[in-house]
């Protein structure tokens, strides 16, 4: 398992949230995701998604108030839900993105051997942030 401290990437989207396609999320971190031949989808992870979070001060000695355990467990869960017939999810990647002065968990999942593929979410409140979902 690899543990990654990650930067969000902010994301311009005022120009499409101009148009009505989608609400304005020029102020949310994105992060991108595929599952060729299937979907392509994002997970936006907005200022007022962790508002309510507890603050985590990454220089201080302190542990992260959502412990790493709890992130995987709640994601695997919400995997589960997504995809109840698959059994051979591993865990790829783990990181901590800090986001404005909030912190949230990325999760990524795979199926070896296989393009299947999926990310979450978890907040240190421990609330998953589904992607939303194009079909291809």
């Amino acid at each position: 398992m690899t543990f990654v401290l990650l930067i969000g990437l902010l994301f311009n989207s005022a120009g499409r949230a101009a148009h009505g396609t989608q609400p304005d999320r020029s102020d949310c971190t994105i992060f991108g995701l595929s599952y060729p031949n299937v979907y392509k989808g994002t997970i936006y992870v907005c200022p007022v998604d962790l508002a309510e979070d507890p603050k985590w001060d990454d220089a201080a000695a302190g542990p992260v108030p959502f412990a790493l355990n709890q992130a995987l467990r709640t994601a695997r869960e919400a995997l589960n839900r997504f995809d109840p017939n698959e059994t051979r999810w591993k865990l790829r990647q783990v990181s901590l993105a800090k986001i404005g002065q909030r912190w949230v968990y990325r999760v990524d999942w795979t199926v070896p051997r296989t393009e299947k593929s999926m990310t979450y979410a978890v907040t240190l409140s421990g609330r998953v942030i589904h992607p939303e979902l194009d079909p291809k």
